[in-house]
């Protein structure tokens, strides 16, 4: 028996041409297909639900929140607009004057575009842990500051900026939002500090997942305990996400079992005391593991290698 495919209609996964609107596409509307934003003007422009690629084309003066998308986000010839964006790629080009609060899986790339300031993404709504789970996307790989760019003039095109909404136009209109936040302490995702800490002000969380088949369990266990660091005042400096082979972690650590773990590795660096770290993980049950303070420059280094030689394959 053959089954007659579904027609989706292309003019329901598009806004094009609106003008001082709010506009919205929430969860299921889009379920991973392509999406398409063009010639639109101060607009507040949300799109809450999963998608496969996004492009931006020819806006002005918009606030843009899209949820994860699982391929690319392209902004093209867009000027004066800020994005909200989770994503396995970024790309601009020939935009101007842009605010660009990210996630994103590999370092971002611009082109020919200037005056972008970048900052990480702070989100939460309803649906967005089983969102990033169709976009297949880890909240703890983010490269949102590593940017590219191929902008021939030497002039710095962009600025790595903290996360705050001081300089955002129209921002009201997305805190009125009862069920879209973008405050750190609600944030599904980490939200990172600029902050040159050394290293003897920082600590290392380790979450592990030998089981190599519960990663949402294990993202949602990790991201709930990190908050109870983060309301204690710790800061988010670096987060990796790894596959681990068995033996890969004998040489940087001598944790218990080390030489045989084999699994997925979450890795959490902080700007926090010891001493609180020790008093968070000594009350209550946690699955969060402490590296000590004479592991930790190994740690630093060679979970490094792991995670660029991850970052190729």
């Amino acid at each position: 028996m053959c089954r007659e495919k579904t027609h989706l209609d292309p003019a329901n996964y598009k806004f094009v041409r609106r003008y001082g609107e709010i506009v919205a596409k929430l969860d299921g509307h889009v379920a991973g297909q392509q999406f398409v934003i063009d010639n639109c003007k101060e607009c507040c422009i949300l799109v809450l639900d999963h998608t496969k690629s996004v492009t931006i084309d020819d806006c002005e003066k918009c606030l843009i929140v899209l949820g994860p998308c699982k391929g690319s986000v392209f902004i093209r010839d867009c000027v004066n607009c800020s994005v909200f964006t989770a994503c396995q790629q970024f790309r601009s080009r020939d935009c101007i004057n842009m605010d660009i609060f990210l996630f994103c899986a590999t370092p971002p790339i611009i082109e020919s575009s200037r005056q972008m300031r970048f900052r990480s993404l702070a989100l939460s709504y309803e649906k967005l842990d089983d969102h990033m789970a169709n976009a297949g996307l880890s909240p703890f790989i983010n490269n949102w500051k590593n940017i590219h760019d191929f902008t021939p003039e030497t002039n710095a095109n962009f600025t790595i900026c903290e996360t705050e909404y001081n300089s955002i136009e129209n921002m009201d209109l997305l805190n009125n939002l009862e069920k879209v936040k973008f405050t750190r302490e609600l944030s599904y995702f980490p939200v990172y500090s600029l902050s040159d800490v050394p290293l003897e002000e920082t600590v290392i969380l380790l979450s592990k997942d030998p089981s190599k088949g519960k990663t949402s369990e294990l993202y949602s266990t990790t991201r709930n305990e990190l908050k109870e660091f983060l309301a204690r005042g710790a800061q988010v400096l670096s987060t990796k996400d790894l596959i681990i082979r068995k033996g890969d972690l004998n040489a940087v650590c001598q944790l218990k079992n080390a030489a045989d773990f084999s699994g997925r590795l979450v890795v959490i660096e902080l700007a926090f005391s010891m001493s609180e770290a020790k008093d968070i993980l000594s009350s209550g049950e946690h699955h969060l593991e402490l590296v000590c303070d004479e592991e930790k420059a190994a740690y630093r280094i060679d979970l490094r290698k792991l995670e660029q030689i991850q970052m190729l394959l």
